[in-house]
């Protein structure tokens, strides 16, 4: 008898500590919501930049550059255990950093007066932000377990 209430002892002692353990990671919902708060934030500004009235559009592609690769560095840094959200963090990291690229290849191609490469690059830039409807419709989808 001695034996089995230590062993009970001993499992009820485990097994508080691995709910503890459990209740103590994020939640898959608080990981959606920090990946979602950067790309929201990102999505905003570049929303923003893209409608304003600015003459200089070239200052304001490569500031929006520049932008993209802090949001790259930012969302990176965002905590995540889940591991489909690490890929779509990955995913959105890896679009900022393209976007980012492109922008500055067509900043350099329209300086240089280069109709070829401002095609190439304008295409680039279109395929690189054009990722981030279809990313962000997958995140929301899996964020809300559908």
């Amino acid at each position: 008898m001695f034996l089995s209430r230590k062993y009970a002892g001993l499992f009820s002692a485990t097994a508080m500590v691995g709910v503890l353990l459990v209740g103590c990671g994020e939640s898959k919902v608080a990981q959606c919501n920090k990946l979602i708060a950067v790309a929201n934030k990102a999505a905003t500004e570049s929303k923003q930049m893209s409608q304003s009235s600015n003459p200089d559009k070239i200052g304001q592609l490569s500031q929006m550059a520049d932008k993209l690769d802090q949001y790259a560095k930012e969302i990176q840094a965002v905590e995540i255990k889940d591991d489909q959200l690490k890929g779509f963090q990955g995913r959105f990291a890896k679009m900022y950093q393209e976007t980012g690229a492109a922008s500055r290849a067509l900043i350099a191609a329209v300086n240089k007066k280069d109709p070829k490469g401002i095609g190439t690059s304008s295409k680039a830039l279109q395929t690189a932000s054009g990722q981030e409807g279809p990313l962000v419709s997958e995140v929301n989808s899996y964020c809300s377990g559908k």
